[in-house]
Protein backbone atom coordinates (compact mmCIF):
# COMPACT_ATOMS: atom_id res chain seq x y z
CA UNK A 1 0.00 0.00 0.00
CA UNK A 2 0.79 3.35 -0.49
CA UNK A 3 -0.58 6.20 1.88
CA UNK A 4 -0.44 9.62 1.39
CA UNK A 5 -2.76 12.98 1.67
CA UNK A 6 -3.81 14.35 -1.95
CA UNK A 7 -3.94 11.49 -3.60
CA UNK A 8 -7.39 11.53 -5.13
CA UNK A 9 -6.05 15.12 -6.97
CA UNK A 10 -2.74 14.12 -8.53
CA UNK A 11 -2.96 11.96 -11.98
CA UNK A 12 0.06 9.32 -12.01
CA UNK A 13 0.57 8.37 -8.50
CA UNK A 14 -0.86 4.69 -9.59
CA UNK A 15 0.64 4.50 -13.08
CA UNK A 16 4.04 5.30 -10.90
CA UNK A 17 3.23 2.62 -8.19
CA UNK A 18 2.00 0.02 -10.75
CA UNK A 19 5.58 0.69 -13.12
CA UNK A 20 7.65 0.41 -10.22
CA UNK A 21 6.13 -3.41 -9.58
CA UNK A 22 6.04 -4.55 -12.79
CA UNK A 23 9.71 -3.46 -13.63
CA UNK A 24 10.65 -5.82 -11.45
CA UNK A 25 8.82 -8.77 -12.84
CA UNK A 26 5.98 -8.41 -10.30
CA UNK A 27 2.52 -9.48 -11.24
CA UNK A 28 -0.35 -7.20 -9.56
CA UNK A 29 -3.28 -9.95 -8.74
CA UNK A 30 -5.72 -7.84 -7.29
CA UNK A 31 -5.90 -3.92 -6.67
CA UNK A 32 -7.83 -1.62 -4.60
CA UNK A 33 -7.96 2.19 -3.78
CA UNK A 34 -9.29 4.93 -1.52
CA UNK A 35 -8.79 8.51 -1.56
CA UNK A 36 -6.07 8.29 0.71
CA UNK A 37 -4.35 4.74 -0.69
CA UNK A 38 -3.79 2.21 -3.22
CA UNK A 39 -3.26 -1.29 -2.23
CA UNK A 40 -2.12 -4.31 -4.45
CA UNK A 41 -1.95 -8.02 -3.96
CA UNK A 42 1.45 -9.73 -4.89
CA UNK A 43 3.30 -13.05 -4.45
CA UNK A 44 4.20 -12.90 -0.68
CA UNK A 45 7.86 -14.04 -1.29
CA UNK A 46 7.90 -11.11 -3.79
CA UNK A 47 7.02 -8.19 -0.69
CA UNK A 48 10.18 -7.24 0.15
CA UNK A 49 11.39 -6.23 -3.62
CA UNK A 50 8.19 -4.73 -4.46
CA UNK A 51 8.45 -2.12 -1.42
CA UNK A 52 12.36 -1.60 -1.91
CA UNK A 53 11.11 -0.54 -5.84
CA UNK A 54 8.46 1.80 -4.54
CA UNK A 55 10.01 3.22 -1.88
CA UNK A 56 12.58 3.99 -4.51
CA UNK A 57 9.97 5.29 -6.88
CA UNK A 58 8.48 8.12 -4.74
CA UNK A 59 11.80 9.38 -3.33
CA UNK A 60 10.76 8.24 0.23
CA UNK A 61 14.59 8.26 1.55
CA UNK A 62 14.28 12.42 0.62
CA UNK A 63 12.94 14.38 2.88
CA UNK A 64 10.25 16.26 1.34
CA UNK A 65 11.15 20.01 -0.03
CA UNK A 66 8.95 21.86 2.17
CA UNK A 67 10.16 19.85 5.47
CA UNK A 68 11.86 23.00 6.81
CA UNK A 69 8.80 25.35 5.79
CA UNK A 70 6.60 23.52 7.55
CA UNK A 71 5.24 24.94 11.38
CA UNK A 72 6.11 23.62 14.34
CA UNK A 73 3.32 21.33 16.17
CA UNK A 74 1.76 23.08 18.91
CA UNK A 75 2.16 21.17 22.64
CA UNK A 76 -0.78 19.45 23.41
CA UNK A 77 -2.79 20.10 26.74
CA UNK A 78 -3.41 17.92 29.52
CA UNK A 79 -7.01 18.17 28.65
CA UNK A 80 -5.99 17.28 25.03
CA UNK A 81 -4.32 14.18 25.90
CA UNK A 82 -7.47 13.00 28.04
CA UNK A 83 -9.62 13.41 25.16
CA UNK A 84 -7.50 11.66 22.80
CA UNK A 85 -6.76 8.31 25.07
CA UNK A 86 -10.67 8.33 25.42
CA UNK A 87 -10.44 8.70 21.86
CA UNK A 88 -8.22 5.39 21.42
CA UNK A 89 -10.12 3.23 23.87
CA UNK A 90 -13.29 3.46 21.47
CA UNK A 91 -11.21 3.09 18.70
CA UNK A 92 -12.53 -0.13 17.40
CA UNK A 93 -15.83 0.99 18.52
CA UNK A 94 -17.61 1.05 14.97
CA UNK A 95 -19.09 4.53 13.89
CA UNK A 96 -19.95 5.62 10.76
CA UNK A 97 -19.10 9.57 10.85
CA UNK A 98 -20.09 10.43 7.03
CA UNK A 99 -22.13 8.68 3.97
CA UNK A 100 -21.58 11.19 0.76
CA UNK A 101 -22.97 10.26 -3.08
CA UNK A 102 -21.14 11.51 -6.06
CA UNK A 103 -23.08 11.20 -9.29
CA UNK A 104 -20.48 12.84 -11.51
CA UNK A 105 -18.30 9.77 -12.33
CA UNK A 106 -18.47 7.18 -15.44
CA UNK A 107 -16.19 4.08 -15.08
CA UNK A 108 -14.05 2.02 -17.82
CA UNK A 109 -13.83 -2.01 -17.39
CA UNK A 110 -11.11 -3.70 -19.74
CA UNK A 111 -11.83 -7.49 -19.86
CA UNK A 112 -9.94 -10.67 -20.03
CA UNK A 113 -6.48 -8.69 -19.37
CA UNK A 114 -3.44 -11.39 -19.35
CA UNK A 115 -2.64 -11.98 -16.00
CA UNK A 116 1.08 -10.39 -16.76
CA UNK A 117 3.64 -7.66 -15.39
CA UNK A 118 3.30 -4.06 -16.80
CA UNK A 119 -0.62 -4.71 -17.21
CA UNK A 120 -1.67 -2.24 -14.89
CA UNK A 121 1.08 0.66 -15.49
CA UNK A 122 0.31 0.19 -19.39
CA UNK A 123 -2.77 1.37 -18.44
CA UNK A 124 -2.93 3.67 -15.65
CA UNK A 125 0.05 5.50 -17.26
CA UNK A 126 -1.73 6.36 -20.70
CA UNK A 127 -4.81 7.32 -18.63
CA UNK A 128 -1.86 9.87 -17.18
CA UNK A 129 -0.56 10.85 -20.26
CA UNK A 130 -4.12 12.05 -21.37
CA UNK A 131 -4.36 14.18 -17.90
CA UNK A 132 -7.11 11.81 -17.05
CA UNK A 133 -8.04 12.13 -13.03
CA UNK A 134 -8.53 8.56 -11.76
CA UNK A 135 -10.72 7.89 -8.47
CA UNK A 136 -11.54 4.32 -7.87
CA UNK A 137 -10.01 0.96 -9.31
CA UNK A 138 -10.69 -1.97 -9.33
CA UNK A 139 -8.94 -5.29 -10.68
CA UNK A 140 -9.96 -8.80 -9.87
CA UNK A 141 -8.22 -11.64 -11.16
CA UNK A 142 -9.00 -15.05 -12.29
CA UNK A 143 -5.75 -17.77 -12.74
CA UNK A 144 -4.55 -16.46 -16.12
CA UNK A 145 -6.57 -13.88 -16.83
CA UNK A 146 -7.74 -10.60 -15.15
CA UNK A 147 -10.41 -7.51 -15.50
CA UNK A 148 -9.39 -3.74 -14.68
CA UNK A 149 -12.23 -1.31 -13.88
CA UNK A 150 -11.55 2.30 -12.79
CA UNK A 151 -13.55 5.49 -12.75
CA UNK A 152 -12.83 9.15 -14.16
CA UNK A 153 -15.44 12.23 -14.07
CA UNK A 154 -17.78 11.56 -16.42
CA UNK A 155 -16.72 14.52 -19.01
CA UNK A 156 -13.60 12.38 -19.39
CA UNK A 157 -15.78 9.43 -19.84
CA UNK A 158 -15.19 9.08 -23.99
CA UNK A 159 -11.71 10.19 -23.62
CA UNK A 160 -10.75 7.04 -20.87
CA UNK A 161 -13.13 4.71 -22.83
CA UNK A 162 -10.82 5.79 -26.01
CA UNK A 163 -7.39 4.99 -24.02
CA UNK A 164 -9.08 1.30 -23.12
CA UNK A 165 -10.06 0.45 -26.86
CA UNK A 166 -6.44 1.08 -27.97
CA UNK A 167 -4.63 -0.62 -25.14
CA UNK A 168 -7.54 -3.40 -25.94
CA UNK A 169 -6.56 -3.99 -29.56
CA UNK A 170 -2.49 -3.12 -28.59
CA UNK A 171 -3.31 -6.13 -25.88
CA UNK A 172 -5.52 -8.84 -27.98
CA UNK A 173 -8.25 -8.68 -25.18
CA UNK A 174 -12.03 -8.02 -25.18
CA UNK A 175 -13.34 -4.46 -25.85
CA UNK A 176 -13.79 -2.57 -22.95
CA UNK A 177 -17.14 -1.33 -21.81
CA UNK A 178 -18.30 2.17 -20.61
CA UNK A 179 -20.51 3.01 -17.61
CA UNK A 180 -21.51 7.24 -18.59
CA UNK A 181 -23.26 7.37 -15.48
CA UNK A 182 -22.07 5.99 -12.17
CA UNK A 183 -22.81 7.03 -8.20
CA UNK A 184 -20.50 6.39 -6.04
CA UNK A 185 -21.37 5.58 -2.10
CA UNK A 186 -18.49 6.41 0.30
CA UNK A 187 -19.11 5.75 4.22
CA UNK A 188 -15.97 6.65 6.80
CA UNK A 189 -15.93 5.97 10.20
CA UNK A 190 -14.04 4.48 12.73
CA UNK A 191 -14.08 0.48 13.93
CA UNK A 192 -14.54 -0.94 10.24
CA UNK A 193 -11.94 -2.81 10.10
CA UNK A 194 -12.48 -4.81 13.08
CA UNK A 195 -16.51 -5.11 12.32
CA UNK A 196 -16.68 -7.31 9.18
CA UNK A 197 -20.28 -7.45 9.39
CA UNK A 198 -21.02 -3.97 8.24
CA UNK A 199 -19.78 -5.04 4.70
CA UNK A 200 -22.66 -7.82 4.63
CA UNK A 201 -25.40 -5.44 6.26
CA UNK A 202 -24.79 -3.02 3.17
CA UNK A 203 -24.73 -5.42 0.70
CA UNK A 204 -27.40 -7.73 1.78
CA UNK A 205 -29.58 -4.02 2.32
CA UNK A 206 -28.83 -3.25 -1.64
CA UNK A 207 -29.04 -6.80 -2.39
CA UNK A 208 -32.88 -7.47 -1.17
CA UNK A 209 -33.99 -4.44 -2.81
CA UNK A 210 -32.72 -4.79 -6.53
CA UNK A 211 -29.76 -2.68 -6.54
CA UNK A 212 -26.83 -4.34 -8.28
CA UNK A 213 -23.10 -2.70 -7.22
CA UNK A 214 -20.99 -2.40 -10.20
CA UNK A 215 -17.83 -1.74 -7.92
CA UNK A 216 -16.54 -2.52 -4.33
CA UNK A 217 -13.11 -1.15 -2.63
CA UNK A 218 -12.11 -0.66 0.84
CA UNK A 219 -9.88 0.41 3.48
CA UNK A 220 -9.57 0.53 7.36
CA UNK A 221 -11.83 3.49 7.45
CA UNK A 222 -14.06 3.92 4.39
CA UNK A 223 -16.16 1.63 2.03
CA UNK A 224 -17.06 2.43 -1.08
CA UNK A 225 -19.07 1.09 -3.60
CA UNK A 226 -20.45 2.21 -6.89
CA UNK A 227 -23.97 1.70 -8.66
CA UNK A 228 -26.30 3.07 -11.82
CA UNK A 229 -26.83 6.43 -11.12
CA UNK A 230 -30.77 5.87 -10.96
CA UNK A 231 -29.92 3.83 -8.23
CA UNK A 232 -28.07 6.48 -6.12
CA UNK A 233 -30.36 8.09 -4.15
CA UNK A 234 -32.57 5.47 -3.51
CA UNK A 235 -29.56 3.52 -2.16
CA UNK A 236 -28.08 6.29 0.20
CA UNK A 237 -31.45 6.53 1.44
CA UNK A 238 -31.50 2.91 2.08
CA UNK A 239 -27.94 2.96 3.73
CA UNK A 240 -29.20 5.62 6.00
CA UNK A 241 -31.99 3.57 7.44
CA UNK A 242 -30.35 -0.04 7.51
CA UNK A 243 -27.11 1.41 9.49
CA UNK A 244 -28.75 4.29 11.52
CA UNK A 245 -28.04 2.85 14.98
CA UNK A 246 -23.68 3.08 13.74
CA UNK A 247 -24.54 6.52 12.28
CA UNK A 248 -22.88 9.51 14.32
CA UNK A 249 -25.61 12.07 15.55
Amino acid sequence: SIIGLGMENQTGIAAKMFRAISDCGINIQMITTSEIKVSVLIEQDKASEAIRAVHDAFELDKAPEDANERAEVPQTTDAEKVQMINRLKHMEDLLIESMSLDETQASVTIYNLDHTPGLAAAVFEGVTQAGLMVDMIVQSSGDMQTNLTFTVPRKDAAAALAIAQKLAVEMGCTPPTESPDVAKISLAGTGMRSHTMIAARILKALSENGINIDMINTSEVRFNIAVASEKGQAALELLRKELADVIAE
